[in-house]
């Protein structure tokens, strides 16, 4: 009996009729997907991988009411790196404050990066968190909003560089799009410092290897810094530079923030005119 059941086992696996309950059978042939080779990179003298110049950013791009649920919300995109934001508020506070308050969520998607990132929030999240709170607090009229919360939740949804800047950039937006009330808009970038050379802008590369790094956060129009966040030494003779190119770079960042609400208001009013004309009388 043992020989004939395994003798019928034999003849059923080649006739493949054998069948594992527990799995869903893939295809007996498969076709590999051809995917193009990346082209090569082309570096000018200052060895970039992009083939940016050492004080050049990269593009970005921003665009508001991405998100219908929230009062307020931006995507933006700065080479690999995008960024999902959302704006609630203000709402009641359970506790009595004379000045409201604003509650920063930093938050990476499992996907974003080239390892798989927990779903509960680490000791990076917590700390980027703090640091977008303390870039974004000081331009919002928050005496405006007693015993009223704010919170603006940011989620990365791909990683290349510091994603703080861009966070900054579109948090700032989403603020605006929900009708805040803020003193100005801000602008952040970041930049890398290897001994005398210094990269802005950098991605994930340039940024592991670079010892010092620097983000700069800045409220363009009142001509003020709300936040700088320094890793690593950079040395004395070179702050002044960076710091410069820095806030040239957020200046022209300031310009992309204004075009991006100026289009979405045109765009309200495009779709609601009657509520433009009731708003002008």
């Amino acid at each position: 009996h043992v020989l004939l059941l395994l003798s019928l086992c034999v003849a059923a696996a080649e006739q493949g009729q054998a069948m594992d309950r527990m799995r869903v059978a893939g295809p007996e042939r498969s076709v590999p997907v051809p995917v193009p080779a990346p082209e090569p990179a082309t570096k000018k003298k200052t060895g970039r991988p992009d083939g940016r110049e050492s004080h050049q950013a990269r593009k970005i791009f921003l665009k508001t009411g991405v998100v219908p649920q929230a009062r307020g919300s931006a995507y933006g995109e700065s080479g690999r790196c995008k960024v999902l934001v959302a704006c609630y508020g203000p709402r009641a506070s359970h506790e009595f404050s004379a000045d409201g308050t604003l509650t920063c969520e930093f938050k990476f998607a499992p996907f974003s990066c080239t390892k798989r990132r927990a779903h509960m929030a680490d000791s990076e999240e917590k700390e980027l968190s703090t640091l977008l709170q303390e870039a974004l607090q000081p331009a919002i009229c928050l005496h405006k909003y007693p015993k009223a919360t704010i919170d603006v939740y940011v989620t990365v949804l791909e990683s290349d560089g510091p994603a703080l800047p861009l966070a900054i950039n579109c948090a700032s937006v989403a603020l605006a799009s929900a009708a805040i009330e803020m003193f100005d808009l801000v602008a952040a970038c970041a930049g890398t410092v290897s001994g005398d050379v210094f990269s802005l802008d950098p991605t994930a590369e340039e940024r592991a290897a670079a010892p010092a790094s620097i983000s700069v956060a800045v409220m363009p129009s009142l001509g003020e810094l709300s936040s700088i966040v320094q890793e690593g030494e950079i040395p004395h003779n070179s702050q002044n530079d960076v710091l410069h190119a820095c806030v040239q770079a957020c200046a022209a960042i300031h310009q992309v923030q204004q075009g991006c609400l100026r289009a979405a208001a045109e765009k309200q009013l495009r779709h609601h005119p009657k509520s433009a004309a009731a708003a002008d009388q």
